[in-house]
């Protein structure tokens, strides 16, 4: 009898140990998938939140083009070009160019530009218009 109770414990045991590792199994296999989903949420929050700094950034943008639209040193500079005012005791000059004259001085710009040393080119992409 003691052989058969030893068995019985024996295999007792090893149901046990297998119910155990079925069980640690699928618990792992859970843990792992919210550990995945985490990971997935967390890559998405850090993306909006880099979405969501660009937009703040762009809005404080816009914030200071408003005020600076509502700045009176813009609206004369506008009535200035736009209208053509000035102001007392300022005289304006308009010079008249035909398109196709327009067109020659463009030409004749590019085509200097074409033939200028390679530092000239330079310069003038950094220091002038």
């Amino acid at each position: 009898m003691n052989n058969k109770e030893t068995f019985k414990k024996i295999m007792s045991l090893k149901v046990v140990l297998i119910i155990n590792l079925i069980l640690l199994g699928f618990f792992s296999l859970n843990l792992f998938r919210e550990y995945l989903k985490n990971r997935q949420l967390n890559k998405e929050i850090n993306k909006l939140e880099l979405i969501a700094s660009d937009l703040q950034a762009k809005n404080l943008d816009i914030l200071d083009m408003v005020d600076y639209l509502d700045t009176n040193d813009f609206l004369e500079q506008e009535a200035r070009l736009k209208l053509g005012l000035q102001k007392p005791g300022e005289t304006s000059i308009v010079v008249n160019i035909s398109d196709t004259e327009a067109k020659k001085l463009e030409g004749s710009a590019d085509k200097q530009l074409d033939t200028a040393p390679n530092f000239k080119k330079w310069f003038i992409y950094f220091f002038r218009k």
